[in-house]
């Protein structure tokens, strides 16, 4: 961007010091972020072609994927966590196409190196770049061939990693001291510190938590089509299973380890997960056309109606993906302030706390002082209203 020009020819970092403070700079920067991690959507369609030749399955899993709300909300945050979906699907990608040719294994390899250079957690995606490796030498028949095959790849497998990790992140090496206080401090932050209301109250909790989230908000704003789609996931992964076990369990395992490996952490944030959202999005699609197909052998015509029902369910997410846009552009209107007075109306009889900026905000607004609300939290306190800032201040 012209403010990373202008700082590296001051030789100074104030000119992106004050950059950063500046809408357009950060306007230009979240759209770079958006424009990026809408690219695990055309990712995912390919994968799951490659994977399996279906065109239909291939269109809903892209389709389940770019109408997610979880996904779209965190697309335009400056954060890493949905440029790992893009490199996980790209993974994906890679690794249904390896049994036929080295060079999408060695593709796969990189989009590894890549997604760990965003978030060293991806790290985790070398584990289906093992497993494609070991069959992919199964066929081998000399058993000593085979096991040098076999080191001779893995040794290679690590050196691309660490090549294409190093080349995005060289601040591992140039600055190992304060990498290895990153590190260690944030797996104290998720492993044993916890990080304030991020922390749910043991292991058990935490499994339930991320299966709530996965199961009731992750594919729909609409707890039933969540549910429903959620459920898909299982019966896609069962049918993808049974038709082809050796790529199921690849494409799969990234998915099983990283979410296995977070059950054994105590900080919480949804947003760690999304990287797994190809995955869970083309099981799903693969379960939506199992259930048409079992539909079909039975009752033709209502096999229809299932896949209408479905073609439904994405339109009513891309709907609210609208209406959620729109309401983006109008944040700096009436809009709210004025549905906020009307929710407080509907809700005069209850308790609601709400923080001093947006009460000053709607006086100032209302051109008047309310009656009954309250300032600190009571007993029979049920709802707490108040600008992001302000309830979640950061340090």
């Amino acid at each position: 961007t012209p403010e990373l020009i202008a700082s590296a020819f001051a030789h100074s970092s104030a000119p992106l010091k004050l950059a950063l403070y500046a809408g357009a700079f950060t306007f230009r920067v979240r759209t770079v972020f958006l424009a990026l991690s809408t690219c695990s959507i055309p990712l995912l369609y390919v994968a799951v072609l490659r994977f399996r030749k279906n065109a239909w399955e291939a269109a809903l899993s892209a389709a389940l994927l770019a109408t997610s709300f979880e996904l779209a909300y965190h697309a335009r945050w400056i954060a890493p966590d949905t440029i790992m979906v893009t490199f996980a699907s790209l993974s994906l990608c890679a690794l249904a196409s390896s049994s036929s040719s080295q060079r999408w294994y060695w593709l796969a390899v990189v989009a590894a190196g890549l997604a760990t250079s965003s978030k060293y957690t991806a790290g985790l995606m070398l584990v289906p770049c093992v497993l494609a490796l070991w069959q992919q030498t199964d066929a081998i028949v000399d058993a000593i061939e085979r096991r040098r095959a076999r080191v001779r790849r893995l040794w290679g497998t690590l050196a691309v990693f660490a090549v294409v990790y190093l080349a995005i992140t060289p601040g591992t090496i140039i600055e190992a001291p304060r990498f290895l206080w990153d590190v260690t401090r944030q797996a104290e932050i998720y492993g044993d510190a916890g990080h304030k209301g991020y922390t749910p109250g043991g292991h058990v909790a935490y499994v339930v938590d991320v299966v709530r989230y996965f199961a009731l908000v992750f594919f729909s704003p609409f707890i039933p089509i969540a549910v429903a789609l959620f459920a898909l996931v299982f019966v896609g992964a069962r049918r993808a299973f049974l038709d082809d076990r050796r790529n199921t369990i690849v494409l799969a395992s990234f998915a099983v380890v990283f979410l296995g490996f977070f059950a054994t952490q105590k900080t919480l944030i949804v947003r760690n997960f999304l990287v797994v959202a190809p995955t869970i999005a083309m099981f799903a699609a693969i379960g939506a056309s199992s259930l048409v197909s079992i539909v079909r052998k039975r009752r033709r015509a209502l096999a229809y109606v299932v896949a209408a029902v479905i073609a439904i369910v994405v339109a009513v997410d891309a709907a609210f993906l609208v209406y959620a846009g729109e309401t983006v552009h109008d944040r700096r209107s009436s809009r709210f302030m004025t549905d906020f007075g009307a929710y407080l109306d509907r809700h005069a009889g209850e308790s609601i706390v709400v923080a001093p900026k947006l009460k000053s905000a709607l006086a100032a607004f209302e051109h008047r002082n309310r009656d009954g609300l309250v300032d600190v939290p009571t007993s029979s306190t049920t709802k707490i209203a108040g600008y992001a800032h302000e309830l979640l201040p950061r340090e």
